[in-house]
């Protein structure tokens, strides 16, 4: 059953207790970008901060929502323990019929929560695809303007025994940034690569959080944005020439 999201929590002295999360569509498998496997899987994720958000957990999920757009990124937020769940909030900005596939997300340690995901929206092509980040430091309300982190790959290049690249993108966040391991097929065949995300709104290479530690920008209002920065809607990490920035293969 992929159209239904259930999720166990366990109260104290209690016993398990499953609740259905919906989700904003259904999970999505043998889709065009990957054939013979699924567009992702259910990633759940757990606030461990000190901050407001603290305790809140994250369910996120590629899902194929209703109408022509066939995959989205969407999160749910439980702010008691996995009793009771938040509508859920759509990732990914674009407007069109685009693929984003391979969703993931994880919490970092301040309480930001980073999400990924595979991304056909530039390319046009549903094999063409693209790693894409975004961020949010309201507990999955509101997310910055989504960012392409990389070329453009292949989906169906290097295929082993089945029709499908490899699964799946893992992500742990710092205080700083997302360390991301994902499959692609920059070299004509499937590696494991690696890149780090980060939130980045004036452009200088330096995560913003680093950028406010270090009395490098102000943060007057405590919104972990930097004052230059509020208002604008800016772009969440810093591409710059090359796009490879950053980029390194640990595949063989």
């Amino acid at each position: 059953e992929y159209s239904t999201f259930v999720v166990d929590h366990l109260p104290p002295g209690g016993n398990w207790v499953g609740r259905v999360v919906p989700l904003g569509g259904s999970m999505v498998i043998f889709g065009s970008p990957n054939p013979n496997g699924l567009l992702g899987q259910a990633n759940v994720a757990v606030d461990h901060s000190t901050g407001p958000t603290a305790g809140n957990v994250y369910l996120l999920s590629t899902v194929d929502p209703p109408g022509s757009d066939p995959a989205d990124v969407y999160l749910a937020r439980s702010t008691d323990n996995g009793n009771s769940w938040s509508a859920p909030v759509r990732v990914n900005d674009d407007s069109g019929n685009a693929w984003q596939w391979f969703g993931a997300h994880s919490v970092a340690p301040n309480g930001r929560i980073d999400a990924v995901w595979m991304d056909t929206r530039d390319t046009g092509q549903t094999v063409m695809s693209q790693l894409y980040y975004s961020y949010s430091w309201d507990g999955g309300d509101s997310w910055f303007e989504n960012v392409r982190v990389t070329p453009a790959f292949n989906s169906t290049v290097g295929w082993p025994n089945q029709s499908k690249i490899g699964d799946y993108i893992s992500l742990v966040s710092n205080e700083s940034a997302a360390d991301v391991a994902f499959a692609a097929t920059f070299n004509g065949e499937q590696d494991v690569y690696y890149v780090s995300v980060f939130p980045d709104c004036n452009f200088n290479g330096v995560s913003d959080v680093d950028d406010i530690e270090n009395l490098d920008s102000s943060d007057d209002n405590s919104n972990n944005i930097p004052d230059e920065c509020d208002g604008t809607g800016p772009p969440a990490f810093y591409l710059g020439p090359p796009v490879w920035m950053g980029l390194m293969s640990i595949g063989l």
